[in-house]
Protein backbone atom coordinates (compact mmCIF):
# COMPACT_ATOMS: atom_id res chain seq x y z
CA UNK A 1 0.00 0.00 0.00
CA UNK A 2 3.15 2.53 -0.48
CA UNK A 3 1.69 3.80 -3.38
CA UNK A 4 -1.22 5.23 -1.84
CA UNK A 5 1.82 7.65 -0.28
CA UNK A 6 1.28 9.32 -4.20
CA UNK A 7 -2.80 10.34 -3.32
CA UNK A 8 -1.45 12.11 0.07
CA UNK A 9 1.12 13.49 -1.88
CA UNK A 10 -1.32 15.18 -4.49
CA UNK A 11 -3.51 16.18 -1.81
CA UNK A 12 -0.95 18.02 0.00
CA UNK A 13 0.20 19.95 -3.06
CA UNK A 14 -3.42 20.69 -3.97
CA UNK A 15 -4.05 22.13 -0.55
CA UNK A 16 -1.04 24.31 -0.63
CA UNK A 17 -1.75 25.22 -3.62
CA UNK A 18 -5.12 26.46 -3.15
CA UNK A 19 -3.37 28.43 0.19
CA UNK A 20 -0.59 29.98 -2.36
CA UNK A 21 -3.42 31.37 -5.01
CA UNK A 22 -5.55 32.86 -2.01
CA UNK A 23 -2.52 34.47 0.07
CA UNK A 24 -1.04 35.90 -3.77
CA UNK A 25 -4.63 37.65 -4.75
CA UNK A 26 -6.12 38.50 -1.20
CA UNK A 27 -4.33 42.16 -1.68
CA UNK A 28 -5.68 42.72 -4.94
CA UNK A 29 -9.57 41.64 -3.91
CA UNK A 30 -11.72 44.42 -3.32
CA UNK A 31 -13.55 44.68 -0.09
CA UNK A 32 -16.69 42.66 -1.03
CA UNK A 33 -16.24 39.47 -2.44
CA UNK A 34 -18.69 37.13 -3.64
CA UNK A 35 -19.59 34.51 -0.80
CA UNK A 36 -22.59 32.41 -2.20
CA UNK A 37 -22.48 31.47 -5.85
CA UNK A 38 -25.93 29.82 -7.39
CA UNK A 39 -25.45 27.16 -9.99
CA UNK A 40 -25.55 29.60 -13.54
CA UNK A 41 -22.37 31.99 -11.61
CA UNK A 42 -23.95 34.70 -10.10
CA UNK A 43 -23.55 35.56 -6.76
CA UNK A 44 -26.31 36.14 -4.38
CA UNK A 45 -24.28 37.07 -1.07
CA UNK A 46 -21.51 39.37 -0.35
CA UNK A 47 -19.15 39.33 2.46
CA UNK A 48 -15.43 40.65 3.51
CA UNK A 49 -12.30 39.80 1.85
CA UNK A 50 -11.33 38.36 4.64
CA UNK A 51 -13.93 35.66 4.27
CA UNK A 52 -11.78 34.46 1.45
CA UNK A 53 -9.81 32.15 3.57
CA UNK A 54 -13.02 30.51 4.94
CA UNK A 55 -11.89 27.62 2.21
CA UNK A 56 -8.62 27.16 2.50
CA UNK A 57 -9.18 26.98 6.66
CA UNK A 58 -12.13 24.01 6.13
CA UNK A 59 -9.45 22.76 3.12
CA UNK A 60 -7.13 22.15 5.67
CA UNK A 61 -9.53 20.69 8.69
CA UNK A 62 -10.59 18.06 6.38
CA UNK A 63 -7.36 17.23 5.22
CA UNK A 64 -6.52 16.58 8.79
CA UNK A 65 -9.60 14.65 9.49
CA UNK A 66 -8.57 12.69 6.43
CA UNK A 67 -5.03 12.28 7.60
CA UNK A 68 -5.95 11.33 11.34
CA UNK A 69 -9.07 8.73 9.87
CA UNK A 70 -6.39 6.95 7.68
CA UNK A 71 -4.49 6.14 10.99
CA UNK A 72 -7.23 3.69 11.76
CA UNK A 73 -8.83 1.56 9.19
CA UNK A 74 -9.70 -0.84 11.72
CA UNK A 75 -12.52 1.23 12.82
CA UNK A 76 -13.84 1.60 9.57
CA UNK A 77 -17.11 0.72 8.52
CA UNK A 78 -16.80 -2.29 6.37
CA UNK A 79 -19.85 -3.77 4.33
CA UNK A 80 -18.78 -7.24 4.81
CA UNK A 81 -17.57 -8.76 8.21
CA UNK A 82 -13.52 -8.68 8.25
CA UNK A 83 -11.73 -12.05 8.29
CA UNK A 84 -7.72 -12.64 8.33
CA UNK A 85 -7.69 -13.43 4.54
CA UNK A 86 -9.45 -10.81 3.29
CA UNK A 87 -8.43 -7.46 5.78
CA UNK A 88 -6.00 -6.58 3.90
CA UNK A 89 -8.07 -6.00 0.56
CA UNK A 90 -10.57 -4.68 2.37
CA UNK A 91 -8.55 -2.02 4.20
CA UNK A 92 -6.79 -1.23 0.64
CA UNK A 93 -10.63 -1.02 -0.60
CA UNK A 94 -12.01 1.62 2.00
CA UNK A 95 -8.14 3.94 1.93
CA UNK A 96 -8.14 4.14 -1.24
CA UNK A 97 -11.65 5.12 -1.81
CA UNK A 98 -10.99 7.68 0.85
CA UNK A 99 -8.28 9.45 -0.52
CA UNK A 100 -9.96 9.36 -3.95
CA UNK A 101 -12.99 11.22 -2.22
CA UNK A 102 -9.84 13.75 -0.62
CA UNK A 103 -8.59 14.22 -4.21
CA UNK A 104 -12.12 15.18 -5.77
CA UNK A 105 -13.33 17.14 -2.84
CA UNK A 106 -9.51 19.50 -3.20
CA UNK A 107 -10.22 19.64 -6.73
CA UNK A 108 -13.61 21.01 -6.18
CA UNK A 109 -12.34 23.06 -3.68
CA UNK A 110 -9.66 24.25 -5.52
CA UNK A 111 -12.25 25.10 -8.55
CA UNK A 112 -15.06 26.97 -5.99
CA UNK A 113 -11.59 29.21 -5.05
CA UNK A 114 -10.26 30.00 -8.08
CA UNK A 115 -13.67 31.38 -9.43
CA UNK A 116 -14.90 33.17 -6.40
CA UNK A 117 -11.75 34.92 -6.71
CA UNK A 118 -11.75 35.17 -10.34
CA UNK A 119 -15.72 36.19 -10.01
CA UNK A 120 -14.66 39.31 -7.29
CA UNK A 121 -12.37 41.29 -9.64
CA UNK A 122 -14.33 40.96 -12.78
CA UNK A 123 -18.16 40.70 -12.50
CA UNK A 124 -17.90 38.76 -16.10
CA UNK A 125 -15.48 36.04 -14.90
CA UNK A 126 -16.86 31.94 -15.66
CA UNK A 127 -15.94 28.95 -13.92
CA UNK A 128 -12.98 27.15 -15.35
CA UNK A 129 -15.28 23.85 -14.63
CA UNK A 130 -19.02 24.07 -14.29
CA UNK A 131 -21.08 22.64 -11.31
CA UNK A 132 -22.51 19.85 -14.06
CA UNK A 133 -18.69 18.81 -14.42
CA UNK A 134 -18.33 18.93 -10.71
CA UNK A 135 -21.40 16.66 -9.70
CA UNK A 136 -20.84 14.77 -12.72
CA UNK A 137 -16.88 13.91 -11.84
CA UNK A 138 -18.14 13.11 -8.22
CA UNK A 139 -20.35 10.24 -9.90
CA UNK A 140 -17.03 9.50 -11.96
CA UNK A 141 -15.46 9.28 -8.83
CA UNK A 142 -17.78 6.69 -7.42
CA UNK A 143 -18.02 4.90 -10.56
CA UNK A 144 -13.88 4.57 -10.54
CA UNK A 145 -14.01 3.39 -7.19
CA UNK A 146 -16.63 0.61 -7.40
CA UNK A 147 -14.54 -0.64 -10.27
CA UNK A 148 -11.67 -0.71 -8.27
CA UNK A 149 -13.43 -2.30 -5.16
CA UNK A 150 -14.96 -4.90 -7.74
CA UNK A 151 -11.85 -5.61 -9.21
CA UNK A 152 -9.87 -5.98 -5.88
CA UNK A 153 -12.58 -8.25 -4.18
Amino acid sequence: MEFLIVFDIVNAALLLWLWYITIKKYPSLPEQIPTKIDFEGKPYRFGNKKLVFALPVMALLIFGLFIYVFQFPEKFNYPVEITHENQGRQTLIAVLGLRLLQFSASLIFLNLQDFTLRKAVNTEAKPKVSMVAILLSWIAVVLVFITIAVVIK
